[in-house]
């Protein structure tokens, strides 16, 4: 019989497991920094061979290929090459089996929704001369206020919830029933 002692020994290990496991907030944030230097490369290098990057097709492709690639690479293999470098990985909450492209897409819809919103609304942006056009205007710049405000709550909330909860999932990670976890 094993004794109440040893139970606990044992359960303090797991917990230290767990905790150790679900500890990627910092990689993370790691991550998104390599991520987002690589993203402004390949945006160079596409900016490159692109015949005219005012072009409406060159700048919406070149404004949504960080999702593009977030959806891709981890649809493909749960990791950015971040997340790689970071040893950290996104994997199914459930099970922690390799994650489906939906749910890859799921993780960044809001953003995607967001972003969406604001290339529309930047499709409509007046032309701004005199004090008297601004004021004329002034519904156009609240609904883009009201968007940019909305999107900076989702970017707070989603580090808020990463740090409150054991497994240090994000709202997009509730969303999507997924989990980052260390490799």
């Amino acid at each position: 019989m094993e004794s109440s002692v040893g139970k606990s020994v044992e359960n303090t290990y797991k917990e230290f497991d767990v905790h150790l496991r679900y500890s990627t907030f910092w990689s993370r944030f790691e991550a998104g920094f390599i991520d987002v230097i690589f993203i402004y490369a390949l945006s160079y290098v596409f900016q490159l061979f692109l015949p005219d990057v005012t072009n409406t097709y060159a700048v919406t492709f070149l404004t949504f290929l960080p999702f593009i690639y977030s959806i891709g690479m981890h649809g493909h293999s749960g990791q950015t090459f971040g997340k790689k470098i970071a040893k950290v990985k996104v994997t199914n909450s459930k099970d922690e089996k390799s994650i489906t492209y939906f749910q890859a897409f799921l993780r960044d819809l809001i953003p995607i929704i967001g972003l969406t919103a604001m290339v529309v609304m930047s499709f409509y942006t007046p032309e701004i001369n005199t004090v008297e056009d601004m004021d004329e205007h002034k519904s156009f710049f609240r609904i883009m206020a009201i968007l940019g405000a909305t999107n900076m709550i989702w970017y707070v909330s989603e580090f808020v919830t990463m740090l409150f909860n054991k497994k240090r999932r994000a709202v997009h990670d509730y969303i999507a029933s997924t989990v980052v976890v260390r490799t």
